[in-house]
């Protein structure tokens, strides 16, 4: 596994142990990405639960211990989220833009782990567990790249609002909301046609880095008690690390075979 591959798993692991934190703080009460149904009687139990899945499997993943069946249930996990939780709102609420952000956030953290447990699995391809990696890998850079798109779309529907999350101190503030739903679209372009991926890869994960430090962190360094802001500071960080994970994929490297 490359530096950057390393990086990227790092980065979506400690995302993944700050997700965990919430749910036990919040006691599974997350607004955001949400990975526990509001309406069992043992919604407590859930919240503890669902954190400290959350919380192993992304130890799990940065120490490389068990790491693949760590990334595979933390895949699951989000899965049934956007299936079981996210996908009755949007249905409901079609033309809800933070509902859409919310389902294909969980979608893209889902295809994060897959393409983590690709990673992963390099040096293992005893019964056929690489290739079977290999193959889910693929199937998250795919899941992946049409989160990228959405969002994308987004920011040319709402271009004035994402221009007012921008700080204050940067220049042409709708220029940059619109700069950067191209780059959303064009980088999943990239990963779906191979071409020039990595190093789509590399800018994409550069852009969640910067608004990680540039934007979330002072916003979350003025609210530390606002679950809102460190939900949304984490979300940053693991997309971050999700783009740099998909630099060592092999699925998106030309002529590769899986």
């Amino acid at each position: 596994m490359n530096a950057v591959a390393a990086f990227g798993r790092m980065l979506f692991a400690i995302a993944m142990v700050g997700f965990g934190i919430q749910h036990l703080l919040l006691k599974g009460n997350v607004v955001g990405v949400e990975l526990t149904p509001p309406w069992p009687p043992s919604h407590l139990v859930w919240g503890y639960m669902v954190g400290a899945i959350l919380i192993v499997c992304g130890l799990c993943v940065a120490l490389n211990r068990f790491a693949i069946f760590a990334s595979l249930l933390l895949a699951a996990l989000f899965l049934n989220a956007v299936v079981v939780l996210d996908l009755p709102k949007v249905m409901a609420k079609i033309m809800d833009l933070t509902e859409r952000t919310r389902f294909f956030e969980s979608l893209s953290f889902a295809a994060g782990a897959l393409i983590v447990a690709g990673l992963v699995a390099k040096g293992s391809r005893a019964s056929g567990l690489w290739r079977t990696a290999q193959i889910l890998a693929l199937i998250g850079v795919w899941l992946f790249a049409l989160s990228m798109i959405v969002f994308g779309i987004s920011h040319f529907i709402i271009p004035g609002f994402i221009a007012s999350l921008i700080p204050g101190w940067i220049p042409w503030h709708l220029i940059l909301a619109w700069v950067t739903g191209v780059a959303f679209v064009v980088a999943a372009a990239s990963f779906l046609t191979r071409i020039l991926a990595r190093f789509a890869a590399i800018l994409l994960g550069l852009m969640f880095l910067s608004w990680a430090v540039v934007l979330h962190a002072p916003r979350i360094y003025a609210a530390l008690h606002n679950a809102a802001e460190w939900n949304s500071g984490l979300v940053a960080l693991g997309m971050a690390g999700c783009a740099f994970a998909l630099f060592g994929s092999t699925a998106i490297r030309r002529g590769a075979r899986l």
